[in-house]
């Protein structure tokens, strides 16, 4: 899953990732995640999602 350790540029992109990853986490889990998630930290976001799925 090395892509989720890619930053994301765009809303829509953060939301296509979100979806796919809706398969491998809890609602909950990415609500949290999201909320600490801002433009600039995606990448930090994305690669907390790989480490989790590894």
């Amino acid at each position: 899953h090395e892509v989720y350790s890619t930053p994301v540029n765009t809303v829509e992109e953060l939301e296509q990732r979100v979806r796919r990853a809706q398969t491998m986490f809890t609602m909950n889990e990415l609500h949290i995640t999201l909320i600490k998630c801002n433009a600039k930290r995606c990448a930090y976001f994305w690669a907390i999602i790989h480490v989790l799925n590894t």
